[in-house]
């Protein structure tokens, strides 16, 4: 919750998360799903990833692209063949 506290908690990338997160907890998801999920929201969760977090604004970039990457694996995953 510091992380969301920081980012003020609003704004189109907390609501991704938000959305991300209730998918995941809804536990209606195909296991793949929650895999992808539930690994952008933990890479979320850790201060120590590709650019630290102390680096505020900049240490958000590489988590907002890990959502981004996630939203579209999980588009061209319910994508019909």
């Amino acid at each position: 919750m510091n992380k969301l506290a920081q980012l003020r908690s609003r704004g189109y990338y907390i609501d991704q998360l938000r959305d991300l997160y209730d998918a995941y907890e809804s536990g209606g998801l195909p296991d793949a799903e929650r895999h992808i999920i539930g690994s952008a929201l933990l890479y979320f969760v850790l201060s120590t990833d590709i650019i630290p977090d102390f680096n505020f604004p900049f240490g958000y970039i590489d988590d907002a692209i890990a959502v981004r990457i996630v939203l579209e694996r999980l588009e061209s995953m319910r994508r019909p063949s």
